[in-house]
This record gives C-alpha cells, structure tokens and sequence, in this order.
C-alpha cells in the first residue's frame, strides 16, 4: 500500500503490573512499560532512510488486561503507546 511504512524491531522493557484479583484464575490487570526498541526500517518516508537501525525509547500503557489460565494461560489487553495504539491477545506458557 502506497505510504505505508514497513519495519520490523524488537523491544525490551520493564513492567510494572498491578493485578486486581491475583489469587483468581482469572486475573484482570493494569500495567506501564518501558524500555528501548530496536527497529530495521524499510521503504520508510519520514526521517529514516531505507535500511536504517534505529534505536528508540518505548513507553505502553495498558488501562484493562485480563489473563485466564494457569501454566498455559490466554490474555487480551487494550493498549496504548510510543507505537502501538489498540489491543492484542493470545497464549502463553508460564515456566
């Protein structure tokens, strides 16, 4: 699509996490996070030259998560931050 910018990266960041119910199988949370990401930015219109690496600050706010499960959990989260605006779901496994 014309105008889209086309990357690929990876964050790493701290969380604070504040779980309203944590004795429940069913746990509903807030959480912020902070970290650097490191992106490869390609095809990419604004102040990046296609191919750049870059390295970023990266801050998430997530108002409502709810997490569901014990070692093999699901969870779905509204999220908003530096890059990502919206909300994701999934599973996971607890070690």
């Amino acid at each position: 699509v014309k105008g889209w910018q086309k990357s690929s990266g990876i964050a790493f960041c701290a969380e604070y996490r504040r779980i309203w119910n944590p004795y429940s199988k069913v746990k509903v949370y807030l959480s912020v996070s902070a970290g650097l990401g490191v992106g490869f930015y390609n095809n990419c219109k604004r102040e990046y030259n296609p191919g750049d690496w870059s390295v970023v600050p990266i801050l998430q706010f997530t108002p409502v998560g709810i997490s569901f499960g014990g070692k093999v959990f699901g969870f779905a989260e509204i999220m908003e931050g530096t890059y990502i605006f919206g909300g994701r779901a999934g599973i996971g496994y607890k070690f």
